[in-house]
């Protein structure tokens, strides 16, 4: 199983690093051979609001972000709980 960790920080208590590493160790706990990768996020400012359409077809609201990787490389990460979420009415 491959899992992807991507938390932001937790304002005055955790960096998004700091909470990638706690949350990895907890799904290892459970999942200890699940292929983990860590990839913690900016707290807002690489973070972008985008129009987006919706499950239902609907306009809606959605983010992206884009960081530079260990390896320098450009990593885009699109936010899908907005357009697939629960939240949404059918």
């Amino acid at each position: 199983m491959k899992i992807v960790i991507t938390p932001s920080g937790y304002k005055e208590s955790l960096s998004a690093k700091e909470s990638a590493e706690i949350i990895a160790k907890g799904v290892r706990r459970i999942l200890p051979d699940a292929e983990i990768a860590e990839v913690p996020l900016g707290d807002g400012d690489e973070i972008d609001r985008v129009p987006a359409t919706g499950l239902t077809g609907n306009p809606i609201e959605s983010h992206f972000g884009i960081f530079t990787d260990d390896d320098g490389k450009k990593v885009a990460v699109l936010e899908m709980a907005a357009a697939a979420g629960l939240r949404l009415k059918t």
